[in-house]
């Protein structure tokens, strides 16, 4: 274009040529201001902490609620832990385990554990499929005659110097009724370890020390079994101290004035113990186990068969 310089009486008319001013594009700043407002936004309203072993990350917008994501971060990958409640596994501390053809699918009684234990159905006593805890079967036992031995073995025998654990999941099919869950030796002498669900629907454990002394533990709330559900109980031995637990809930502690329990000699039985058929167990029983260490703390309420599940 042209833009006039002078003009008037006697003047020329004096033009200059200007050149028409080039475009400019201002794309890159308004991509560098949107870049800084979304950083800026994000700073606001997000606060992420990293820690050696996990990650965490918190959201929030107008409202103040937020959502919190965790999870572990292991060697370069990320990885959720949840708990699951499964089957028992073997161990160090397992003497005896039965799943009752959980392990295999098999409608067989055998020890899971590394020990290998022999285990036999008495009087028909088998597996059945019609009711299980975990997998595909439980034993099965009548209120008669029926029961399951475990070979005697020392793998039963703790003394000062050892702990234990003896716990089940059951499933009776009556109440009201007295009735052996589990037992060792005969009643009234000394080294026997006995469960028995009582007349009143109570758990009730009866043991008897190598003195031959009575240690009864007889919790007075708690421990209500109802028929056709399945119930876990557990007794721990820690040094000179009983705990009993049922469904997770220790309902009974006490010190015994001996450490040592259990026989070396007896078989162990599930459904009954050497007292007679008239108080022989009538229902279901699934995963039996037998530890040496005292598996639940004092004090301690816990989700029976529950293990922690690291998922990548």
């Amino acid at each position: 274009g042209q833009h006039m310089l002078s003009s008037g009486a006697g003047k020329k008319h004096v033009f200059e040529t200007v050149a028409a001013a080039e475009s400019y594009d201002d794309e890159p700043i308004k991509s560098d201001l949107t870049a800084l407002a979304i950083r800026e936004a994000t700073n606001e309203n997000s606060a992420a902490f990293n820690l050696p072993h996990s990650f965490i990350e918190t959201f929030t917008d107008d409202t103040n609620l937020g959502t919190q994501t965790t999870c572990d971060r292991v060697s370069g990958y990320m990885s959720t832990i949840y708990d699951s409640v499964v089957a028992f596994s073997d161990d160090s501390n397992t003497q005896v385990l039965l799943h009752f053809g959980e392990s295999n699918g098999a409608t067989t009684m055998t020890d899971s554990s590394s020990n290998g234990h022999s285990v036999s159905g008495a009087d028909g006593a088998a597996v059945s499929t019609a009711q299980a805890k975990f997998g595909t079967g439980s034993s099965l036992y009548d209120g008669g005659s029926q029961y399951l031995a475990i070979a005697a073995s020392s793998d039963f025998v703790f003394d000062s110097s050892t702990d234990a654990c003896w716990e089940c999941w059951f499933r009776a099919d009556a109440i009201d009724v007295e009735e052996v869950i589990y037992g060792q030796g005969t009643h009234d002498v000394a080294k026997e370890v006995l469960c028995i669900k009582k007349d009143d629907n109570k758990i009730r454990w009866e043991l008897y020390d190598h003195a031959g002394v009575h240690h009864g533990i007889s919790p007075t709330s708690g421990a209500l079994v109802t028929a056709n559900t399945w119930h876990h109980t557990a007794l721990v031995k820690q040094g000179t101290t009983f705990r009993a637990y049922f469904d997770g809930i220790q309902v009974f502690s006490r010190s015994a004035s001996t450490s040592s329990f259990g026989h070396g000699t007896v078989d162990f039985r599930l459904a009954k113990d050497n007292r007679g058929a008239s108080v022989n167990f009538d229902g279901y029983i699934d995963e039996f186990r037998i530890s040496n260490t005292a598996r639940y703390p004092d004090g301690t309420t816990f989700t029976p068969n529950s293990t922690s599940v690291t998922s990548a």
